[in-house]
C-alpha cells in the first residue's frame, strides 16, 4: 500500500514533454524540456535561419525533435507545444497550438533563471527590444525600420567584405571610433562609405558599427528612462558577437551594476515558451489545448500546404467564367492592327521615347540658310556628336573604366564642367576613371548642382552634398544617369583615354590649373597650400568644381 501511494505521487508530479518554438523574422529557435525547468538539461535545442521559408524550417526542426525522441524510445509520447515570436502567430493558429507573446515568454524564462534581473536588452534579426522588469514589465520595441538590428549588422558587414562573425573579429582590434548613423541602413552607408574610401582601418569601422547599434538601441528605445541594475543580454546578435556586447558596456559604463549573458541567450524566448506550454493556467483564459504526438503535429504541418492563405485577398476580377469570356470577346474586337504607313489614311499618332537629349548636341558652329527649321539644326548637332562619340569609342584605351559609349559621354560632360585647360583634361579623366575602378564616389560638385536644379542657391552647402538625388555623386558611388552638359571633342577623347596615373584627388590652384594627388594626406596639404593659405589681399579665383572629397568641399567657400 505504501509503495502504491508513492508511485501515485510520482505520477502526479511527472511533467509532460514541452516544446517551445520561437519564430522570428530571420530565425527559428526550438527548445524541448523534459522533467527539469532548466536550459542546462534540455532534450533538444537548435537555432536555424529560415530564409523566409518558415513552414519548411519548422518542419525540419520537428522532424529532428521526433528523431531525437525516437532514439530515446519516446517517439510516441505526447508533447505540449507553444509558439512565440513575430512570425509565429499564423502558424500557431493553423496548427491549433497556443501562441505566447514574446514579452511573456521572455520574462517567464528570466524569472526562472535570473529573478534578480532589472532590464533585458534583446536584439533579433529585424527587431530590437528593451524590457524593463521592475516594478512592472514594460517592453519597448523598434518600429518598421530594421536599423540597429541583426539585419543592419549583416548589411554593414557586406560593405566591409565580410560577414557578422568577421565583423566581430575585426572590432577586437579597433583603436578609433567614428560616428555612424544606425537608424537607417541608407544613412549608415552614407557615413560608412566615405570612411572606407578614405582608407579608415576596418577594425575601427567594425567597432564603430557596433557602437552605432548600441547607441541606437539605448537612445531610440530607452527614450530617457534609465537603464540600471542587472542587465540581461538576449538574442542571437548579442549572444554570438562579443564586441557588440562590449559596445553596450561602453555606452552604459557607470550606470549598470552587472551585465549577464546567459549560456544560451539566443534560446531564451523559446525556453520561456516551452515553460509556458506546460503551464496551461498561464495561457490564454478560456482556451484548452490537448497534448499531441510529434508525428501528429508534423502531419498537421504537412496539411497546411493545401490550405488557402489566411491573408485577405481582393475580390475576383471576373465573378464567373462567362464574364471573363465576354470580356475577352469584346476586347478582341477592338485590338490594334499593326501595319505600315504606306497607303494609310486618317489621323496618325507617333510616340517617341528619346530619353534625355542632354549631352547629345555637339558644341560647334553650324551653317544654315534662312527659313531652316530649328529641328534640322538640332539633328545636325546630334549626328555630329554621335559620330565623334563613335570615333572616340573605337580608339579608347584599356585604362578607360566606362563600360558603354553613353557612359563615356556622361563622364566627358563632367570633365567638360571640371576644366577648360587642355593640359588638365586627361589628368582629370584619370582621377575619375581611377575612382570608378575601385568603386569610389566621384564626389564632383557639377553633378550635385545639376541634380539640385532650380533649388541650387549659387553656393554648394553641406546640406546639398548630403541631399540624395540621382546626380549626387557624393552619395551614389557611380556615374550619374545622364550627361550634365554638352561635352566637346576634347573632353570626349579625354574620357576614354585617361592619363596613366594613380591620382584620386585634385584641387584648383587658383590660376585655372589643378594640383593632382594620390593620397588624401597629400591632397589636404595641397588644399592648405592653394586655398586656405592664400594671402587675404590676393583675389581668390573661383574654386573649380568638384572638390573631390568632403574635406576639401568643406574647406572652400566659393566666391
Amino acid at each position: 500500500m505504501v509503495e502504491a501511494a508513492v508511485t501515485a505521487d510520482n505520477t502526479c508530479d511527472t511533467k509532460p514533454l514541452r516544446v517551445g518554438l520561437d519564430i522570428g523574422s530571420t530565425t527559428v529557435k526550438a527548445v524541448v524540456l523534459d522533467q527539469t525547468d532548466s536550459l542546462d538539461a534540455v532534450l533538444f535545442s537548435d537555432y536555424r535561419r529560415h530564409h523566409a521559408n518558415v513552414r519548411a524550417t519548422v518542419a525540419g526542426l520537428l522532424e529532428d525533435i521526433h528523431k531525437e525522441l525516437e532514439a530515446r524510445g519516446r517517439g510516441d509520447e505526447p508533447i505540449r507545444l507553444a509558439i512565440t515570436g513575430s512570425g509565429g502567430l499564423a502558424l500557431a493558429d493553423n496548427l491549433h497550438v497556443p501562441f505566447v507573446q514574446e514579452v511573456i515568454a521572455e520574462t517567464r524564462a528570466i524569472d526562472e533563471e535570473y529573478p534578480q534581473a532589472d532590464v533585458i536588452i534583446e536584439l533579433g534579426g529585424e527587431d530590437a527590444k528593451i524590457t524593463y522588469l521592475k516594478p512592472t514589465p514594460e517592453q519597448r520595441m523598434n518600429g518598421s525600420c530594421a536599423g540597429g538590428t541583426g539585419a543592419f549588422i549583416d548589411q554593414m558587414a557586406t560593405l566591409l567584405d565580410t560577414d557578422a562573425a568577421g565583423l566581430n573579429d575585426m572590432a577586437k582590434h579597433y583603436e578609433t571610433l567614428y560616428p555612424i548613423a544606425s537608424r537607417c541602413g541608407v544613412f549608415a552607408k552614407t557615413d560608412l562609405q566615405p570612411l572606407i574610401n578614405d582608407g579608415a582601418a576596418k577594425p575601427d569601422l567594425a567597432a564603430s558599427i557596433f557602437t552605432a547599434v548600441a547607441t541606437q538601441t539605448i537612445a531610440g528605445l530607452a527614450s530617457g528612462r534609465p537603464i540600471h541594475g542587472t542587465v540581461i543580454f538576449l538574442g542571437g546578435p548579442l549572444f554570438f558577437m562579443s564586441e557588440l556586447r562590449e559596445a553596450f558596456h561602453r555606452a552604459l559604463e557607470g550606470k549598470v551594476d552587472e551585465f549577464i549573458v546567459p549560456t544560451d541567450a539566443h534560446l531564451y524566448v523559446a525556453f520561456g515558451s516551452a515553460l509556458l506550454a506546460g503551464e496551461p493556467d498561464q495561457l490564454e483564459e478560456g482556451q484548452h489545448f490537448e497534448a499531441r504526438t510529434c508525428a501528429d503535429i508534423l502531419k498537421s504541418l504537412e496539411d497546411l500546404k493545401n490550405l488557402p492563405a489566411n491573408t485577405p485577398t481582393m475580390p475576383p476580377l471576373f465573378p464567373t467564367e462567362a464574364d471573363r469570356e465576354a470580356f475577352n470577346n469584346r476586347h478582341h474586337r477592338e485590338h490594334v492592327h499593326i501595319g505600315t504607313l504606306d497607303g494609310a489614311q486618317g489621323p496618325h499618332f507617333l510616340g517617341i521615347d528619346a530619353g534625355s537629349l542632354e549631352g547629345w548636341f555637339a558644341p560647334d558652329t553650324y551653317h544654315y540658310t534662312s527659313g531652316s527649321a530649328d529641328l534640322a539644326v538640332m539633328k545636325q548637332a546630334v549626328a555630329k556628336q554621335k559620330a565623334l562619340l563613335a570615333k572616340a569609342w573605337e580608339s579608347r584605351s584599356e585604362a578607360a573604366k566606362v563600360k558603354t559609349p553613353y557612359e563615356a559621354l556622361t563622364l566627358a560632360s563632367i570633365i567638360e564642367k571640371e576644366t577648360g585647360l587642355a593640359t588638365d583634361r586627361h589628368l582629370v579623366s584619370s582621377v575619375f576613371n581611377n575612382r570608378l575602378s575601385i568603386g569610389m564616389p566621384l564626389q564632383t560638385d557639377p553633378t550635385v548642382i545639376y541634380g539640385l536644379g532650380e533649388k541650387f542657391s549659387g553656393n554648394i552647402t553641406r546640406k546639398d552634398l548630403q541631399t540624395p538625388t540621382p546626380y549626387n555623386t557624393y552619395v551614389i558611388p557611380a556615374l550619374p544617369p545622364t550627361p550634365i552638359a554638352a561635352p566637346t571633342w576634347a573632353s570626349i577623347e579625354a574620357a576614354v583615354n585617361p592619363a596613366d596615373t594613380r591620382f584620386l584627388y585634385f584641387v584648383s590652384k587658383g590660376d585655372g590649373s589643378s594640383h593632382f594627388s594620390q593620397s588624401l594626406a597629400e591632397h589636404n596639404r595641397a588644399v592648405r597650400q592653394f586655398i586656405l593659405n592664400r594671402p587675404k589681399t590676393q583675389k581668390k579665383a573661383k574654386p573649380k568644381e568638384p572638390q573631390p572629397t568632403k574635406e576639401t568641399a568643406r574647406s572652400i567657400t566659393p566666391v
